[in-house]
């Protein structure tokens, strides 16, 4: 299954998807303000010898290959997070 992830922050979602699809993410989406949270995920994938595509949402607009499924994690004030499909 094609998935992909948006706002990955530290990445244990991704990660967890990654191991229950039984592939990685076709690419990674964030927003410029996100990124400073996300090194630890774009340091492991390096460190793993992969080269995940990683796109900033609000500074490009190039079109992404089109997935089965978008994770996400929604996590608000209180610390309750929730996660969405699309």
């Amino acid at each position: 299954m094609k998935h992909a992830g948006i706002v990955p922050l530290i990445g244990g979602e991704i990660l967890a998807s990654a191991d229950a699809y039984g592939t990685d993410p076709e690419y990674l989406m964030t927003y410029s303000g996100f990124m400073a949270n996300e090194t630890h995920l774009l340091n492991y994938y390096k460190e793993q010898g992969k080269d995940i595509p990683y796109h900033i949402l609000d500074e490009t607009s190039e079109k992404m290959k089109n997935v089965d499924i978008v994770f996400f994690l929604f996590v608000l004030g209180c610390g309750c997070g929730f996660f969405f499909f699309y």
